[in-house]
């Protein structure tokens, strides 16, 4: 079992600044360890700058699309702008950090049923190996939010112990951040 946490990101000021802080080369294994899902690559980034400045206009497209909508059913989900997980696995764990990326990317894939873009950036500059997803609030196809329910947590849980323990990773008992 990993331990897990969720914040809804609010601002779109502070989603680019978490943006920015989840890519940091400096724990990500110079950028080796990030990836994504339904994002729009149009550039051939090589540096930290420009996949931060691409991702937050990934993001910020479908903020201009979702504010576009004519009906407004889910307008008390407006300023939920993104969902930032973190994944904390223990140090005991006999897992490579490009295990522990898959097992992040499988449960964001489960968790959001493949419906809405992601960036996940596994962090190794602590005692410990973590996965910080952010996932954006809404789907870019039907353009409606996530919403995040009195169940989710758990669902996430599950989820998440179910790829981890397919790995072999070991239960945590307390959090390590």
């Amino acid at each position: 079992m990993v331990v897990t946490k969720h914040f809804a990101t609010h601002g779109k000021k502070y989603r680019r600044r978490l943006i920015k802080y989840i890519l940091n080369p400096d724990k990500t294994d110079n950028l080796k360890l990030v990836s994504d899902f339904g994002m729009s690559n149009y550039l051939d980034f090589h540096s930290h700058a420009e996949m931060v400045e691409m991702y937050n206009v990934n993001f910020s497209n479908n903020d201009k699309l979702y504010e576009s909508r004519n009906d407004r059913q889910e307008k008390h989900q407006q300023t939920i702008h993104a969902h930032h997980l973190i994944q904390s696995f223990s140090p005991e764990d006999d897992l490579t950090p490009q295990e522990i990326h898959e097992i992040g990317r499988k449960t964001i894939l489960e968790l959001t049923g493949g419906q809405h873009e992601f960036v996940i950036a596994t962090h190794m500059d602590k005692g410990h190996i973590h996965n910080h997803i952010i996932f954006n609030s809404t789907n870019s196809v039907t353009l409606k939010k996530f919403r995040w329910q009195k169940g989710t947590k758990k669902s996430l849980e599950n989820i998440s112990d179910k790829y981890a323990d397919l790995a072999g990773a070991k239960i945590l008992k307390e959090r390590l951040w």
